[in-house]
C-alpha cells in the first residue's frame, strides 16, 4: 500500500525590528505589527489560528526565542499558549541578531559595526551558547525541550548542525536552495531527508517556476494552482514529505504609503484551497514535525532520490499575474 505524501505547513512565527539598527534612536522593535496589526484581532495570527482549527489543521511554527533579548519571555509566551491551545506543534526559530539587545547600549553602538543575522562561520561552541539560550527561553515557554529547529534567513552551515546535535535536537529545516545556498557540498540539497552530522534536515520543498525560476514552495510566493501542480507532482515522483513556508505576516496587506492594515485574501485564500484540498484527498496528509520524531529511522532506511520538480508555464504566470495584482490593489 502506498503511503500518503506528509504535508507540514511551516509557519515561522517572530517579531519585527522594525528600523531599530537603522534608525536606533527614532525606532524600537515591535511585537504587534507582524501579529496583530489592527484593532480587528481576527487580522494576522488570530486569522490564521481560526482557519487552522477550521481546517481541523495542525502546523509547525517555528517560533522566534532570542528576540526574548528585547522582549522577554512572556511576550511570545502569550502568542506560543495560544498555539498550543489550538493545537499546534511549536518548536524553535533562531534570528542571532536579537543578541545585539543584550547590550544595554545597543542604540549608541549598532551604527558602529557590521550586524550579522546569521551563524555563518561560527564554530560549533558559540553556536550552541545561542541555541542553549533559545532552549531555556522554550522551556519557559512550554515547560518541554524543542525537537526541531530552523535557523534565521535558511542560511545553515555543518558547524550548524554540528551544535543542533550537541544541544538535543532530532529534526531541522534550514535549507532552501532557491533562498540561500550553503558553502558545503554537503549541504545542498533538495527534496529530501538527510542525516546531517547525526541530525536530520527536512528541506522546504523547492521547484523549477515555469522551468525557470528557482522557488521555495511558499504560500505567498505560489498561486493555488501552482502549489497544486507541485503537489501532485510529489505524489507522482514518490517524494514523502513536503515542506511548505509561511511566516505570520504574509497573511496581513498593507496599504502603500499608509499605515491602513487589513487580511490579506490572496494568502488566506490560498491557505484555505490548501488545507481543502489536503484534507479531502486520500493522496496526503496533513503532519507535524513533532509527529515524525521516532519515526525518523524508518523514514531514512527508505531509498530517497533527490527530485527536480517543475510547475507548468501556465500556473507559474498566473503566480506572476496574481501576486502582480495583489501587490497594487488595495482592494484585490
Amino acid at each position: 500500500m502506498v503511503k500518503p505524501v506528509e504535508v507540514i505547513i511551516s509557519i515561522d512565527a517572530e517579531f519585527t525590528i522594525n528600523n531599530a539598527f537603522s534608525h536606533p534612536q527614532k525606532f524600537s522593535p515591535s511585537s504587534e505589527s507582524l501579529f496583530s496589526p489592527t484593532s480587528n484581532k481576527g487580522v494576522g495570527f488570530k486569522e490564521v489560528l481560526n482557519i487552522l482549527h477550521d481546517y481541523e489543521v495542525q502546523a509547525t511554527f517555528f517560533t522566534e526565542a532570542l528576540n526574548s533579548s528585547f522582549f522577554g519571555v512572556q511576550k511570545m509566551k502569550e502568542h506560543v499558549q495560544e498555539m498550543l491551545k489550538y493545537k499546534h506543534d511549536v518548536q524553535l526559530h533562531a534570528h542571532p541578531v536579537w543578541q545585539e539587545f543584550d547590550n544595554p547600549n545597543w542604540r549608541e553602538d549598532v551604527l558602529k559595526k557590521e550586524l550579522k543575522d546569521n551563524f555563518l562561520n561560527m564554530p560549533a561552541s558559540q553556536i550552541e551558547e545561542s541555541l542553549n539560550k533559545c532552549i531555556r527561553v522554550y522551556k519557559e515557554w512550554t515547560g518541554l525541550a524543542p525537537l526541531a529547529f530552523r535557523v534565521g534567513n535558511l542560511q545553515a552551515s555543518l558547524p550548524l548542525y554540528e551544535a543542533l546535535y550537541n544541544a538535543g535536537f532530532k529534526l531541522t529545516s534550514n535549507i532552501s536552495l532557491p533562498i540561500f545556498k550553503p558553502a558545503e557540498p554537503a549541504l545542498v540539497i533538495e527534496n529530501k531527508m538527510t542525516l546531517i552530522n547525526k541530525v536530520i534536515e527536512l528541506p522546504v520543498t523547492s521547484f523549477q517556476s515555469m522551468g525557470i525560476r528557482h522557488k521555495a514552495l511558499t504560500i505567498t510566493g505560489t498561486s493555488w494552482k501552482e502549489m497544486k501542480d507541485i503537489l501532485l507532482q510529489c505524489k507522482t515522483n514518490g517524494i514523502r514529505h513536503v515542506v511548505i513556508l509561511t511566516h505570520i505576516h504574509e497573511f496581513i496587506k498593507a496599504k502603500k504609503n499608509s499605515s491602513l492594515k487589513k487580511s490579506d485574501l490572496v494568502n488566506i485564500n490560498r491557505l484555505k484551497s490548501l488545507c481543502s484540498f489536503i484534507n479531502n484527498d486520500k493522496d496526503f496528509k496533513f503532519t507535524t514535525f513533532n509527529n515524525l520524531v521516532g519515526s525518523e529511522s524508518e523514514i531514512l532506511t527508505q531509498v530517497q532520490i533527490e527530485k527536480k520538480l517543475r510547475s507548468s508555464f501556465t500556473s507559474g504566470l498566473w503566480t506572476i499575474i496574481q501576486n502582480k495584482l495583489n501587490n497594487n490593489l488595495w482592494h484585490y
